[in-house]
């Protein structure tokens, strides 16, 4: 698999760095820094960035180097560059573009109008909120890089409740679950709420090689939600059960799914996790695995 990256910034950067790192450099066989500026420097024209909205092709970065891809990343680009992905995606010749999103500024002005247009193009598309969700696709190309990087995966050995070793089967886009893992060797399973203070401490610890950047706004909480995913497969390899499990058993012993009664439990009273996104995002994801019937939801959610 031949990977190209458009990047811009911090974000891009650490991930770019990251992939590299763990084996993947052979097969990134281009990187970009797509910025605003670039394109007024090539394109010196008057009303440049309405054009560029009407017929985005036509103003492709110059300077882009053309390489063949497979799978297309576009990672912390400004929000009014995402009408470039189609085209910059056709001449790359990529199959499929991964375009996550960590924080609002991120995300493209016209989102609908670059999926559409790609999927026109036969390319397939998607939008990981935050990347670090990322566990498997339908298609060949995603479902290959969500192999390595993604929804993090560990392997925990303890003796009694202390742990002794941490394996990352697979790592966050942006390497925290391996920095978080060398950090989490000594600690005990036994108080839960000590270990998840933890988790979440060193999960944005800017001291450790690699951190989370994700956006940490109250109303986009994607740092929040990122956090939860890492504490949640830490101790689903602690053998505690996941949020997955918690929230099935509420609705099996309370017969109705309401979720600003999930997000009252786990979120204020039990502090299982952060966010209330995380809570609708886990029970989406229950109602897509057919583990919540559909018309549940919406019955007490409309």
């Amino acid at each position: 698999m031949r990977i190209y990256i458009i990047y811009r910034g911090p974000f891009g950067e650490q991930i770019t760095n990251n992939l590299a790192l763990k084996g993947f450099a052979e097969m990134i066989s281009g990187i970009y820094e797509l910025k605003p500026e670039t394109i007024e420097e090539e394109y010196q024209e008057e009303d440049l960035w309405n054009k560029v909205w009407e017929e985005p092709a036509k103003y492709v970065p110059k300077s882009l180097p053309i390489k063949r891809c497979d799978l297309l990343l576009v990672l912390g680009i400004h929000s009014k560059l995402g009408d470039f992905i189609p085209p910059i995606a056709e001449k790359l010749g990529a199959k499929a573009v991964l375009y996550p999103i960590d924080d609002k500024q991120h995300a493209p002005e016209a989102r609908k109008t670059v999926e559409e247009d790609l999927r026109a193009k036969g390319i397939h598309v998607e939008f990981p909120e935050p990347f670090c969700v990322l566990e498997g696709s339908e298609d060949p190309m995603i479902n290959e890089f969500a192999q390595h990087f993604g929804r993090p995966k560990f392997k925990i050995i303890s003796e009694g409740s202390t742990i002794h070793s941490v394996e990352v089967l697979r790592d966050t886009p942006c390497g925290s679950a391996t920095s978080v893992a060398k950090k989490m060797v000594g600690f005990s399973c036994a108080n839960l709420k000590a270990l998840k203070e933890k988790l979440f401490s060193e999960h944005h610890n800017e001291e450790n090689e690699n951190y989370c950047l994700a956006e940490m706004d109250p109303l986009h909480p994607y740092m929040q939600e990122a956090g939860d995913i890492l504490v949640d497969a830490f101790f689903e390899a602690c053998g505690v059960p996941t949020l997955q499990e918690l929230i099935l058993k509420e609705i099996e012993s309370t017969g109705k799914l309401d979720l600003s009664i999930l997000k009252s439990k786990f979120v204020d009273e039990e502090k299982r996790c952060e966010t209330g996104m995380t809570i609708e995002r886990v029970v989406d994801e229950l109602v897509r695995k057919g583990k919540i019937p559909r018309d549940l939801l919406h019955s007490h959610t409309e």
